[in-house]
């Protein structure tokens, strides 16, 4: 009976064990580094898909609202790239489930001119796609 008990216990710690966030990699805003979107990578384990997710982080003048977690992505790597201060592109390729907002408010809020403050966000998950000359999610050419 004892032995049954363990190996139960064996199993669910094994089926349960979906191993831990790893950092992947990092990239600063282009004014100066007032952001940094941080991403980390989990690996897939016995049960589970794995994942990647990017979080802005503050930085020397940074001021975001509420600095955390981006875009969460199941079966996918995540990555960044700075469209200019107040521009975010994520490349999520053939991702299957993905968490993301659109934007992350920054201090003040509201611009001198009435316009919102805040960090745009756009997720790619589409082979070949393009914005402003740049093409995301890139296949390779076929032999």
């Amino acid at each position: 009976m004892l032995s049954r008990s363990l190996t139960f216990i064996a199993l669910t710690l094994t089926l349960t064990a979906c191993g831990k966030w790893e950092p992947e990699s990092t990239s600063k805003s282009p004014d100066d580094g007032g952001l940094t979107a941080v991403i980390e990578y989990k690996g897939s384990a016995a049960c589970c898909s794995d994942h990647s997710r990017l979080s802005l982080e503050n930085g020397v003048g940074g001021a975001l609202t509420d600095p955390g977690i981006a875009v969460e992505a199941t079966n996918a790597r995540l990555k960044a790239h700075w469209a200019g201060e107040s521009e975010l592109v994520v490349e999520a390729c053939g991702a299957t489930q993905i968490t993301a907002n659109s934007r992350m408010l920054r201090e003040p809020v509201v611009n001198a001119d009435g316009s919102i403050n805040a960090v745009r966000i756009e997720v790619i998950t589409a082979s070949n796609t393009q914005r402003n000359g740049q093409t995301y999610c890139v296949e390779p050419a076929e032999s």
